[in-house]
């Protein structure tokens, strides 16, 4: 009973070297996954990239607490994609934890889009506004062998809107490169 007990504990206990290495190796896949995003276009290119960054699964929970399966969210991906507005889409980490099974992240999720500003928002009417969007998510992965699905994403607050300006986290990678 012992001996089971100090090799659970061992397998919390992280070295800083094993986290620096989880949280490059997820953040590399934050990355493929904005680069995914970013250009899938078709529904095929959708299911293609959820079945390979994705648990089966896989569960969105919104800001309102409200859980949503992936089968909910399907087709509003496909027409997100059909009409991608945002130019630039990182995943910043900002703390990740392991767990016995895999990891818990702590991301802002940002999107970047350029609008004409037709009805003056943002300022004079006509002028061209660079907007970023900034969410913050917790987001639950489990490791298969050498590969990581993300298992959860909760929303944990509203976005927070940069006009004209860029989020520091934009420009700031975590892992060298």
């Amino acid at each position: 009973m012992n001996i089971l007990i100090f090799a659970m504990v061992g397998i919390l206990q992280a070295t800083p070297q094993d986290l620096f290495s989880m949280r490059c190796d997820l953040q590399g896949v934050y990355d493929e996954i904005a680069q995914a995003t970013l250009s899938s276009r078709t529904a095929k290119d959708i299911d293609m990239f959820h079945d390979v960054f994705y648990a089966p699964n896989w569960v969105f929970v919104d800001s309102n607490g409200q859980r949503h399966v992936w089968n909910e969210l399907r087709e509003q991906a496909i027409g997100a994609a059909s009409q991608q507005t945002f130019t630039t889409m990182r995943q910043m980490i900002q703390e990740v934890t392991p767990v016995a099974d895999g990891a818990t992240a702590l991301v802002n999720f940002i999107t970047v889009k350029t609008v004409t500003d037709n009805d003056g928002k943002y300022g004079r009417p006509g002028l061209t506004h660079t907007i970023a969007e900034v969410t913050p998510m917790r987001d639950t992965w489990m490791k298969t062998g050498v590969t990581w699905k993300l298992q959860s994403r909760v929303q944990l607050g509203a976005p927070k809107v940069f006009i004209d300006k860029m989020p520091p986290d934009i420009e700031n990678p975590r892992c060298p490169s």
